[in-house]
């Protein structure tokens, strides 16, 4: 089970990789993202911007955190270490790509003045869906509830103008991959989903 998982994150990056640095399927990513503002407008300092924060790492975290104090520790804990797995595997993704945001490469999008890393992968999606991985195993209850959840973190992270359409792509492929990978592993449990208990 966890060599497969190596093996399918490894593919998910180096496919990623491999798209991501191609010219041009950048500028068709880019392309992509125009026309979805061209159709829905800017909406970087509208609502959205609440929403999407809600899809943060510290949101993740404190949610986990949550789930562990409350007693929930066969599913608090999965999820802290692997909302930790993610972000460090994400985060040197981030680097080594080193994609500019839109607004770095389209003037005409809003500036969010919060941004400070770069666009590939989407973080926020990452996250999201990494819990979401986490819960389809150990809570599956709820996890088509967590999964449209960060399905709407995804979008919303497009259409505030924070990230490229294939960055929260990639960021969701990620983390759901870590997210079931970890969920996965005997690490609190008694081999069994905890459904919410």
């Amino acid at each position: 089970m966890i060599g497969l998982l190596h093996l399918a994150i490894g593919i998910v990056i180096l496919l990623g990789t491999l798209l991501i640095t191609r010219t041009w399927f950048r500028e068709a990513d880019e392309q992509l993202f125009l026309w979805i503002h061209g159709i829905v407008g800017d909406l970087g300092d509208g609502p959205l911007v609440y929403l999407t924060e809600l899809g943060s790492l510290y949101a993740m975290v404190a949610l986990g955190i949550a789930l562990w104090v409350t007693g929930r520790r066969r599913l608090g804990g999965p999820v802290l270490i692997a909302l930790a797995t993610s972000s460090i595997i994400g985060y040197a993704w981030k680097m080594a790509i080193a994609r500019p945001r839109p607004y770095e490469v389209f003037p005409q999008v809003l500036d969010l003045n919060e941004i400070l890393i770069q666009s590939f992968p989407s973080g926020h999606s990452l996250v999201t869906f990494t819990v979401a991985g986490v819960m389809m195993v150990r809570c599956p209850r709820y996890a088509n509830l967590m999964l449209v959840f960060a399905g709407l973190i995804a979008v919303s992270r497009v259409l505030i103008g924070a990230h490229f359409p294939f960055d929260v792509i990639a960021g969701a492929a990620l983390g759901l991959l870590i997210g079931k990978g970890v969920g996965g592993t005997g690490l609190w449990s008694e081999d069994r989903p905890v459904d919410g208990k």
